[in-house]
């Protein structure tokens, strides 16, 4: 049996370490965190975006639960001031400062590609703590 390329196997675990991390904000926040709605949610990187950092890219702090409706106006048509700060504010609600703080912190980190074996790592974090918020 032909072992399949590593190029795809790691854009296939990529792609397995954001549904996971997506999960995992999803099920944490249970609701858009600005509307209420609980139906169409996606996971919004709202401290620092994905593309910005891969040291805090798949790390649940670092995401926030928006319907598709505010993820569009909120995010993507109207990018104000008002509407980051308005986030913000939910956001430190429900997450401790320092935990804040401990991704802004991480992002200054070195910005190299994840090896296999470390999102093998991740995945595997990100699916055990799905699993607990599911038990708990």
């Amino acid at each position: 049996m032909k072992k399949e390329p590593k190029a795809k196997r790691m854009s296939r675990l990529k792609k397995k370490c954001h549904d996971a991390w997506s999960k995992v904000v999803r099920t944490r926040d249970g609701a858009c965190v600005r509307c209420g709605a609980t139906k169409s949610l996606a996971a919004h990187h709202w401290i620092i975006s994905a593309a910005r950092s891969l040291a805090t890219r798949y790390d649940p702090i670092n995401g926030c639960a928006l319907c598709y409706g505010c993820h569009i106006h909120v995010i993507h048509k109207e990018a104000t001031w008002a509407n980051a700060h308005f986030l913000m504010e939910r956001m430190l609600k429900a997450i401790p400062v320092e935990l804040i703080d401990s991704v802004i912190e991480m992002s200054g980190k070195e910005n190299k590609p994840h090896t296999e074996s470390e999102l093998e790592d991740i995945l595997k974090d990100l699916e055990d703590m799905y699993e607990e918020m599911v038990r708990t």
